[in-house]
């Protein structure tokens, strides 16, 4: 049996077995409006008679950032579609479903549906998992506690040292089979792993829910250059930040989440393989909750719109990943004309895909009232629940913002 280390703990012996090289690119007016747009004589220049040492090399400082034609725009303007694909549904034709929710999530209000999720199940056959408990030895998961279903795991192709495993799962919704893959954050150990998925799966778009260090406990590895002009090489794979841009939400609330957007340009043995967005939200604490905005339909309304697996992953992959995942699923549910009303079947569904998605209470509780204040925003809702409403805010303030 492998020693025991759950999710709470450090378990983060990594800073061995993957070759680093950080290094500086000569500054460069105009690198590119774009990661698209980055020249094959800068990437040449990039990467150019450089052999890749055993050491990693300390990263220096670029003299100028590449400039970028403007943020990335996560904003959802008054009367926007909810999804960019797939048919669009009136107001009227959703309402009736978005009426049956808000009156089950207010009859049942916090502590109903506390108990709703105390009372799911939470322990997993060890064997559907057993791909992880063989990879265990092998360094390749983060948790004990937190396994991975064999069923829907991603496959690696071809095999690395004989081995196909990374702790990943694929998860459909009604708009893609492959919607989502929800990962832990990579160990420096699985680093190589994640971009050969990264690759292997074509995904366009990465978003990372979590901070490298939180409460002084390493989450996860650096696996990807953070400043414009840096580039990390693991073995054969060299992934270059060509532009990085922190995105302050224009939401109707008084927070301000930050979002850091960065533009990634990945090499292969020295060649332009593939581009990915990379999309940080830097304040979203681990096992709790972020003030309540739009600010994750935002982000999902900006990246739905790729038919590639979205990438999104925390530190275990199942809390914060979990949390985004379940709205975009109960989103797309609603645009197709699908009820959405019984969470718990829904919480049920989304764990047969990736295991002990949602960790707590006060994530299960934020899906229902960041849904809530979605459907009146969007005027979904035309009956007065006064009192019930009120309650139901003022009981969520207590529970998970105090």
């Amino acid at each position: 049996m492998p020693p025991k280390t759950t999710h709470s703990e450090n378990n983060e012996g990594e800073e061995h077995s993957i070759r680093r090289r950080k290094n500086r690119v000569p500054a460069k007016r105009n690198l590119g409006k774009s990661k698209e747009k980055l020249s094959k004589a800068v990437a040449r220049k990039v990467l150019s008679g450089e052999a890749r040492p055993k050491q990693a090399v300390k990263k220096q400082k670029v003299l100028e950032k590449s400039p970028r034609e403007g943020p990335v725009s996560l904003y959802i303007p008054p009367g926007a579609s909810l999804c960019e694909n797939g048919p669009r549904l009136t107001k009227e034709q959703l309402r009736p479903i978005a009426i049956k929710w808000v009156r089950r999530t207010l009859d049942k209000g916090v502590e109903g549906l506390r108990m709703e999720f105390a009372a799911q199940k939470k322990q997993v056959d060890p064997s559907l998992m057993k791909e992880f408990v063989a990879n265990w030895p092998n360094g390749k998961n983060r948790y004990k506690d937190v396994g991975c279903l064999d069923e829907t795991r991603v496959v690696l192709n071809p095999k690395s040292n004989n081995c196909d495993y990374i702790h990943a799962n694929y998860v459909s919704t009604p708009q893609n089979d492959k919607r989502f893959i929800c990962t832990q954050g990579p160990l420096d150990t699985t680093v190589f792993d994640f971009w050969r998925m990264v690759l292997q799966e074509r995904s366009s778009i990465i978003l990372m829910l979590c901070n490298l260090i939180e409460k002084g406990m390493k989450k996860c590895a650096e696996y990807w250059p953070q400043k414009p002009g840096d580039k990390i090489t693991f073995d054969n794979i060299t992934v270059l930040n060509v532009v990085t841009k922190m995105h302050e939400l224009p939401m109707e609330t008084a927070s301000k989440v930050q979002i850091r957007i960065s533009g990634i340009c990945i090499f292969v043995d020295e060649k332009k393989a593939h581009s990915v967005d990379h999309l940080q939200w830097v304040d979203w604490p681990d096992r709790g909750v972020p003030p309540c905005d739009l600010t994750p339909i935002a982000l999902l309304n900006q990246i739905r719109r790729t038919r590639f697996p979205i990438i999104v992953h925390c530190s275990a992959g199942i809390g914060r990943t979990g949390s985004i995942v379940m709205l975009e699923y109960m989103l797309e549910r609603l645009m197709v004309g699908e009820e959405i009303e019984n969470m718990d079947v829904l919480i049920t569904q989304l764990r047969s895909q990736r295991a002990y998605s949602i960790q707590t209470d006060q994530q299960y509780l934020y899906i229902h009232r960041v849904t809530l204040e979605y459907f009146v925003k969007k005027g979904l809702i035309t009956i007065d629940y006064g009192p019930k409403m009120g309650k139901f805010i003022a009981d969520y303030n207590k529970h998970c913002e105090s």
